[in-house]
């Protein structure tokens, strides 16, 4: 669950409020550690690990367009600057009316408005050297505000960067707040100076840099800043820079319909129709099978909050049937609790959550029963985002849960009340009857899983809450009583079980209590009768792998996960992408889920992302990727671009379709190879390991099948571990580099799948797909059966087979061809689409071919004739009167 772009009564607030609760928990651990720290509580000094050998060359830096200086080294982010700034009482403002434009030698200018501080805001960036970058700040006040908190520049100091061995020293300020010193690494300084001196500058997150503290006085000052990099600093040029000038206007507006898809893929669920016929779904070792013992594979995504309780039935309908087409076959239902959404499952203005409102349950119920006819199971949430309500009747500790916005995050593990107001809902929720199917949830197979709580875990996020510092005295004389008791009965320090905080015996704790709520909830699922996958909570929010023995109580793991832009440039020696905080949580013997994934708008080349997750699932066999989301909107045609709802979104619902096919048809192969990453407890408990620190797990991931093997615990009997799989390479070094040295690219040990980081370029090369992706303009990139010459800098171009056949003998193949979206300038549609030029050479033994490009709605736009070369065709791109797809079928039946 991340934070939302809401549409409600209050859009902006609930917005806010949903941002703050993800930053609360996102957060949780380091103020505790700040607090804890402030209180005079013992804090474990970060080791530093091996730093790479570092070149002079190795450290480069860019301007943003939203005036924002990034320092890499070795392509990993080390140091960035934005800007912060508050009004009275510590009321954010953000810059607004930001213009940004390039100059020559490398250098920009920004102007901006500081709205709540009266002030603008005037820039100009200069490169004086290679290594050295002048910045020029003016502001200008426009009255006197003497209560506001002021602001400036953050530079934040990436201290547990990878390339800087993981615990790089802070930055020393210079007296006088004239500025900082900063030695990331041995015999590389950076230094900023700033003149004259700043209004305050102090550690935080790095270092704030203020121009205004305290106040803000009428009139124009400026400041100029000079930040030397390490000699044989460069400056490199911005992704933005990279692309060609986008020119909106002139793209194609409205290519995905709303209503409709480009291609039909309703085949693909043809043995599931309706969902749940062959039985539950089931887990079996660490696949997931029907209850025919069948194997089967989601391709699924998330429909939420308004999409549930505002979409009319005769669009529900539609809309199931467009998921279906697209190559969907689970849907999870989500924010069908949460406070934002308004109707929500308990109805409009609810005096209590302890009734649910038959109205809209007669919505979730005519969504499942059209998801359903359409072979698409349904992933039901039991707990997202519940606000207790007065009327509830919660007695215990209720102030406390009150002042933290009412949630039962984190207090679920040890409020007996929560806990019994938590399971009454799931049993009145699982044993509501849906009178279009005429069962149970509980008792309908189309129902594939369920899972208890969402994003809700002690371990990383909320175990902060009820330390002495934390101010909530009657959860934390519950805790306290808790920890406390068990160090006595496993003899261990009760001060170290009580830190939070700190890797050790607490997380040892936490992972006990985690495992306490999960056997009550899930022996209530169980005994109320429903015979499906159930999931704990999530793997989620940057969490360390100490957080996964409690998961395993689970039928199912199940990770969210978010990427950004530029995922194909990450370099796993050093950087993390999403893909191996999904692999993270791959534990021997269990199924792995994804409710959440999404690279979301507006990441300018997200539509690389469908396939990558598609590839990188087929290699390892997870078992059920979801994007968030197919939409959290009401569904008519929508009118402008969103971060949430991906369904009219060409860049990464225009993928779906050949990502599906990709995934669930198994184009891409299994790894061949498989390791097994065995865990100690002292690497599990008592160190920070997650793919941010573990160069075998970022390494891994994209090559050979990764498995994680928890150990056994003396102080958790009821974790059983499961064995290495049968084959495995075991591994107990979590630092280990998988990559032969010198290596520029990850390659899949079946030779399907490479990445090249340096490039940017991902290519599958699979008999049944074959895709080249990333910055491929200008390059030329071979497959085994097509060679593609792109002349768009960054696009997808993908080439799959439709009748499962591979490509040099298939007689239905569905090109793809995407690149960037954005917001269509003249409103006639919510987007544009850049159209990708080039030429696609197949070689193919097929002789009879057509090319017919395809309208956003499936019917054909146009026809013609592939131009025939030595042993194949070639297409050029766009074709006239398509967009983005395109099919090559035979006129002749299949025999």
């Amino acid at each position: 669950m991340k934070s939302r772009l809401f549409y409600v009564v209050s859009p902006i607030a609930a917005a806010v409020l949903a941002w703050s609760l993800h930053y609360v928990a996102a957060t949780a651990d380091a103020r505790a550690s700040a607090a804890s720290t402030r209180s005079g509580e013992a804090q474990a000094a970060p080791e530093r690990g091996p730093i790479p050998v570092i070149e002079a060359s190795d450290w480069t830096w860019m301007i943003l367009p939203s005036g924002a200086v990034r320092v890499l080294c070795k392509g990993s982010v080390v140091l960035e600057s934005s800007h912060v700034y508050w009004g009275p009482k510590w009321a954010w403002t953000n810059p607004s009316q930001v213009e940004y434009r390039p100059t020559s030698g490398g250098g920009a200018t920004l102007s901006a408005r500081i709205e709540k501080l009266k002030t603008d805001l005037a820039a100009v960036y200069r490169p004086l050297a290679p290594n050295v970058l002048e910045m020029e700040y003016r502001l200008k006040s426009a009255e006197a505000m003497p209560e506001a908190i002021g602001g400036g520049l953050q530079w934040s100091t990436k201290l547990k960067s990878t390339v800087l061995g993981g615990a790089a020293p802070p930055a020393k300020i210079l007296p006088g707040a004239t500025g900082w010193t900063w030695e990331p690494a041995p015999g590389f300084p950076i230094a900023l100076k700033v003149a004259p001196s700043a209004a305050k500058v102090y550690a935080e997150n790095g270092v704030r840099v203020f121009f205004m503290s305290d106040r803000v006085e009428p009139g124009e000052k400026t400041y100029r800043m000079t930040l030397t990099l390490p000699e044989g600093a460069t400056r490199t040029p911005t992704p933005a820079e990279r692309y060609a000038p986008a020119t909106p206007e002139t793209w194609f507006p409205g290519a995905v319909a709303w209503d409709a898809s480009p291609v039909d893929l309703r085949f693909l669920n043809a043995d599931d129709r309706p969902a749940g016929r062959r039985g539950f779904i089931k887990a079996d070792g660490d696949r997931l099978v029907r209850g025919d013992g069948s194997p089967v594979r989601f391709w699924g995504g998330n429909i939420a909050a308004y999409t549930l309780f505002e979409t009319p039935p005769e669009l529900a309908k539609a809309q199931a049937k467009r998921m279906a087409q697209l190559g969907y076959n689970l849907m999870r239902i989500h924010h069908h609790d949460s406070p934002w959404v308004s109707p929500n499952v308990f109805g409009t203005k609810p005096k209590t959550t302890r009734r649910l409102d038959p109205v809209s349950l007669e919505k979730i119920d005519w969504w499942i029963k059209c998801l359903k006819d359409e072979g698409i199971y349904v992933w039901m949430d039991l707990h997202v985002g519940r606000a207790f309500l007065d009327d509830d009747g919660l007695t215990e500790g209720q102030s406390e849960v009150n002042a933290a916005k009412r949630l039962a995050a984190g207090f679920s593990y040890y409020n007996t009340d929560v806990q019994r107001l938590m399971r009454e809902f799931q049993k009145q929720y699982l044993d509501h009857v849906n009178p279009h199917t005429g069962l149970a949830y509980k008792d309908d197979p189309a129902v594939a899983a369920v899972l208890i709580t969402n994003e809700n875990d002690l371990g990383n996020h909320f175990g902060h809450m009820f330390l002495p510092n934390q101010k909530r005295p009657y959860h934390n004389a519950l805790f306290t009583r808790d920890s406390q008791a068990f160090a006595a009965e496993h003899g261990l320090s009760a001060d170290k079980v009580g830190q939070t905080w700190v890797p050790g015996p607490s997380k040892i704790y936490l992972n006990a209590v985690e495992h306490r709520f999960n056997e009550l909830f899930l022996g209530d699922v169980r005994r109320g009768g429903f015979r499906g996958l159930i999931a704990t909570t999530n793997y989620w929010g940057d969490s360390p792998l100490w957080n996964l023995p409690s998961l395993s109580d689970g039928d199912v793991i199940d990770v969210h996960s978010y990427g950004k832009a530029e995922a194909l440039d990450a370099d796993p020696r050093y950087e993390a992408n999403f893909i191996p905080w999904i692999g993270a949580a791959q534990l021997a013997g269990k199924p792995l889920t994804v409710t959440e994934w999404n690279v979301p708008y507006p990441a300018e080349d997200r539509f690389t992302a469908p396939l990558y997750v598609a590839a990188a699932s087929a290699l390892q066999g997870w078992d059920a990727p979801m994007i968030y989301n197919y939409s959290q909107e009401v569904l008519p045609r929508p009118k402008k671009p969103s971060t949430w709802s991906t369904y009219a979104d060409p860049a990464l619902t225009g993928m779906m379709p050949a990502a599906a096919l990709l995934y669930r048809k198994g184009h891409v192969a299994p790894a061949a190879k498989s390791y097994h990453l065995a865990l100690s407890p002292e690497q599990l408990y008592g160190r920070r390991l997650s793919p941010e620190t573990s160069a075998t797990i970022r390494t891994l991931v994209e090559q050979s099948r990764l498995t994680i093997g928890l150990p056994e615990t003396r102080e958790l009997p009821w974790l059983k571990p499961a064995p290495a799989p049968e084959g495995a390479i075991v591994l107990d070094d979590p630092d280990r580099d998988m990559i032969p040295e010198g290596q520029s690219f990850v390659k899949s040990d079946t030779g399907q799948v490479t990445r090249d980081w340096k490039r940017g370029v991902q290519v599958i090369d699979s008999p049944k797909s074959q895709a080249a992706s990333g910055w491929i303009g200008g390059e030329a990139v071979a497959t085994a059966d097509a060679s593609f010459a792109i002349e768009t800098r960054k696009a997808v171009v993908a080439l799959t087979s439709v009748d499962d056949e591979p490509l040099a003998k298939s007689r239905f193949i569905l090109i793809t061809a995407m690149a960037r979206a954005t917001a269509d300038p003249k409103k006639r549609a919510a987007y544009v689409s850049e159209p990708v030029v080039g030429t696609v050479v197949l070689r193919t033994e097929a002789t009879d071919l057509e090319l017919l490009a395809l309208a956003a709605d499936g019917r054909i736009a146009a026809r013609s004739r592939p131009e025939p070369v030595d042993g194949g065709l070639r297409i050029k791109l766009p074709v006239a009167g398509g967009t983005h797809w395109y099919v090559l079928k035979s006129r002749a039946p299949s025999p």
